[in-house]
């Protein structure tokens, strides 16, 4: 059983998937707009990775996986993704996504930037209006809390990404939300 609790973290804490996308409300809908600056930025960030991520990941693969992770938001590059004991296996693995990255450089930058898979078919005006109305309130609706997880001093969204960009609009930076804390992220199955 995954070990979890129930904390409360200021709104401003927590990463999540969305932190390339500017939310707007244009009159009755919301619009989301990749920031050129954040693309621009992750891009620069994936380039120095490619150049530099497999000597750093030779010497610290942890460190390096987190550092890229939050400065690109690409999900492969969460070093807790990999979730092998062995420390040598796991050197391994962090060694083979790095050259993978390397060599696929171009195409990642391409479909992780340049696809909006998820704005697509995304009811983001329902999100916002329920979310305006009635608050966070994961006790009363059926998706019940955002759940992260923690790496060093920071939370990472792993579920609830969508509620949790809208609460960044809609509530101050120091406002505090309840969430679940995992021990480790999960993929949904």
């Amino acid at each position: 059983m995954e070990n979890k609790s129930i904390i409360q973290v200021p709104v401003s804490s927590i990463f999540n998937r969305f932190s390339h996308y500017k939310l707007t409300k244009v009159g009755d809908t919301i619009d989301m707009k990749k920031s050129f600056k954040k693309y621009a930025l992750s891009v620069l960030f994936l380039t120095i990775f490619s150049l530099v991520g497999l000597p750093l990941t030779i010497l610290l693969p942890n460190n390096t996986f987190y550092f890229f992770y939050k400065k690109t938001n690409v999900d492969f590059l969460n070093p807790l993704a990999y979730d092998v004991d062995n420390i040598i296996i796991k050197r391994f693995v962090f060694i083979v996504m790095a050259l993978i990255t390397i060599i696929l450089y171009p195409y990642i930058v391409y479909v992780t930037y340049n696809t909006d898979y998820e704005m697509i078919n995304y009811n983001w005006g329902g999100l916002y209006n329920s979310l305006l109305t009635n608050g966070y309130k994961p006790n009363k609706f059926e998706v019940g809390h955002i759940k992260v997880y923690k790496y060093k001093k920071s939370y990472i969204c792993n579920d609830g990404n969508h509620r949790h960009k809208i609460l960044e609009k809609i509530y101050p930076k120091d406002k505090l939300i309840e969430v679940i804390l995992m021990s480790k992220p999960y993929v949904k199955k």
